[in-house]
């Protein structure tokens, strides 16, 4: 529950929050290269490759910006909604 939000009041409107940022995260992670979303590199590269995300749909370049900012995301969630 996100800090200085009751959790009695106004629950729709949390609730309607909690939806939109739980579909920014799944989006989030389509930014992921996995396995599966690495098979266009050469073999021997992909391991460097696997676990980092890129910065849209539209451009596949690896920044370690775009990773540190993806997965501060995702732990701020985890350290803050997910109970």
């Amino acid at each position: 529950m996100p800090a200085g939000c009751p959790r009695d009041r106004d629950l729709p409107r949390l609730k309607r929050y909690t939806q939109s940022l739980e579909l920014c995260l799944q989006f989030l992670l389509t930014l992921q290269y996995t396995e599966n979303r690495a098979q266009h590199f050469v073999e021997s590269y992909r391991p460097a490759v696997v676990g980092a995300f890129h910065a849209s749909s539209l451009d596949g370049k690896l920044r370690i910006d775009c990773t540190q900012h993806a997965l501060s995301a995702l732990v701020m969630y985890l350290d803050t909604i997910v109970e």
